[in-house]
């Protein structure tokens, strides 16, 4: 996948965090509260792992 469908795809994954977290403050039950917060732990834990991709390529191509 090149640069720009890696910002593309954390972008999308960062909008649905932003949903998951709007679902959660809106909930009515304790379920769908736990599934926004856990969507969105998800998502965080996803770009995270995307710029920990990142700089392990940066770091093979020697790039600092």
């Amino acid at each position: 996948m090149g640069s720009v469908g890696k910002w593309i795809l954390g972008a999308v994954v960062s909008l649905v965090a932003v949903v998951a977290l709007f679902f959660a403050a809106k909930a009515h039950d304790n379920a769908i509260y736990y599934t926004g917060l856990g969507i969105f732990v998800a998502c965080v834990l996803f770009v995270m792992y995307q710029v920990k991709l990142a700089f392990d390529e940066a770091e093979r191509s020697g790039h600092k």
